[in-house]
């Protein structure tokens, strides 16, 4: 439980990174400025079609699997975003690694529950979890 936690903490403290400075990022390689705002939104909408489609691929697959897929995935997408400078290029970075982010925040904390020993336990996993991941925030 206290390695998942720890794990979940160092996802959490790279996981917000490109919702902060992908429009940045986007006007620094020559995007306009009205379309690198909309960054944001693609970000957010990927998100929800990931948050929506997380809880059902974890019913199918396994929540654990899910959610360790999701985590490498998302960590691929940030490194493919430091070589992409088109206009296109942002903007399926963006639709993508908000669909594989939105996954693992509709996961973490059904994940950190399910550790624990008896559905009466979970308020321990949950109560360690909550402050540390939402730390980094």
């Amino acid at each position: 439980m206290c390695l998942q936690v720890a794990a979940l903490f160092m996802v959490v403290l790279g996981l917000w990174t490109p919702y902060f400075y992908i429009a940045t990022y986007g006007v620094e390689h020559g995007m306009s400025l009205k379309l690198a705002n909309y960054l944001f939104a693609l970000i957010n909408a990927g998100s929800f079609v990931g948050r929506v489609s997380g809880g059902f691929l974890a019913g199918w697959v396994g929540q654990f699997n899910v959610i360790t897929a999701s985590c490498y995935i998302s960590a691929i997408l940030i490194f493919i975003w430091l070589g992409v400078t088109s206009t296109g290029g942002l903007i399926v970075i963006a639709i993508l690694f908000g669909a594989s982010s939105g996954i693992i925040i509709a996961l973490m904390m059904s994940t950190i529950a399910h550790t624990a020993d008896h559905p009466s336990k979970v308020s321990k996993p949950s109560a360690l979890a909550v402050p540390f991941s939402s730390a980094v925030s």
